[in-house]
């Protein structure tokens, strides 16, 4: 048996459904680590079978807390639903669990239950509350390609990524899985890792395969670039929309014009300390003419000197996106995660 340097502290249960793993069960693991750095942790869990409420099996949530945790010990019990109070009494005395992680919403009578029979209670800070797995089973989906990308822009956030330079090839059966068991989304994005329609023609097998899959599932394809790609039969017969990201409007306006005979758009516009309010106008004007969508994006890791808060005081009804994670990410390495960075 581990020994801690909290010497009533060696093994530490954390039970739950875990749908999906995410950032609050990863920090309160975090810090149970650094407050008993000797103590084993076990991850506990159901092993139900996936429905709406319950997109992710046994296997696929192992495997995020492996990929974030390579030492931690993940476990399943062999039932559909959460333990009863005895079954977990028999788990914590059979392993000698002397500590229990628990999240905001956990019974206070189990708590108090836990708390009688001497088993010690770390509760999840408050400052992680704010994180729930019902809005990350609520998000998009989102495929991550590794394709590359020539545009060497300043702001990227791909570049330094620890998959920056990953070059694995796509486990098609994995990928399957991940979209059939999100199916009642109906729809998927493809984004980079560079642009996801980068050498095309090296790629474009990948994309065949990517298409009957979606097909075969009756998935809508929402593609996130740059590129000036002007493959008609591409747009015309397999995307539902073009999420097309512009720097400056005057560079893009004749292909966004093309662009738009062929599919749906939306354009992103990431708001620099280089944005005017002038810009924004000539954006909002282009968006009536060709019917399409207009936000603007805040910028991640550099200063816009306030830009972004300013054009949405200025523009209340504009669409925004604050920095942060908004979608569930099937990633280069073929992992499923829920933060991009």
């Amino acid at each position: 048996m581990l020994r801690t340097t909290c010497p009533n502290i060696s093994v530490i249960l954390f039970p739950g459904r875990f749908q999906p793993p995410h950032k609050g069960h990863f920090r309160i693991i975090k810090e149970a680590m650094a407050k008993y750095p000797l103590a084993k942790i076990i991850v506990d869990m159901d092993n139900r079978e996936k429905d709406i409420n319950n997109p992710y099996d046994y296997e696929c949530r192992r495997e995020i807390f492996i990929k974030e945790f390579p030492g931690i010990e993940v476990r399943k019990h062999n039932t559909s639903q959460c333990l009863k109070m005895e079954d977990y009494l028999n788990l914590i005395n059979s392993n000698n669990i002397n500590l229990i992680l628990i999240g905001p919403d956990y019974p206070v009578e189990a708590e108090n239950y836990w708390i009688s029979r001497g088993i010690k209670i770390m509760k999840t800070p408050e400052r992680y509350y704010n994180i729930s797995g019902t809005k990350i089973r609520n998000r998009n989906i989102s495929v991550i390609t590794n394709f590359g990308c020539n545009a060497n822009c300043w702001y990227c956030i791909w570049k330094g990524h620890e998959l920056e330079h990953i070059n694995e090839p796509t486990d098609w059966n994995k990928l399957e899985k991940f979209l059939y068991n999100n199916r009642n989304k109906g729809k998927v994005s493809v984004s980079g890792g560079g642009d996801c329609l980068y050498k095309y023609d090296k790629h474009v097998d990948w994309w065949i395969k990517f298409f009957e899959i979606t097909l075969n599932l009756n998935m809508l394809i929402d593609i996130h670039t740059r590129k000036k790609f002007t493959h008609q039969s591409f747009w015309r017969k397999h995307i539902n929309r073009c999420v097309f990201s512009s720097d400056k409007l005057n560079q893009d306006e004749k292909y966004l014009r093309y662009l738009s005979q062929l599919t749906k758009i939306r354009i992103i516009h990431l708001v620099t300390a280089n944005t005017t309010i002038g810009m924004i106008n000539d954006y909002l004007k282009f968006q009536k003419e060709i019917e399409c969508q207009l936000t603007i994006k805040e910028l991640v890791g550099y200063s816009d000197n306030g830009m972004y808060q300013k054009i949405k005081k200025e523009y209340p009804n504009i669409y925004s996106l604050d920095k942060g994670d908004y979608n569930i990410y099937y990633m280069p390495d073929n992992s499923i995660r829920t933060t991009f960075l």
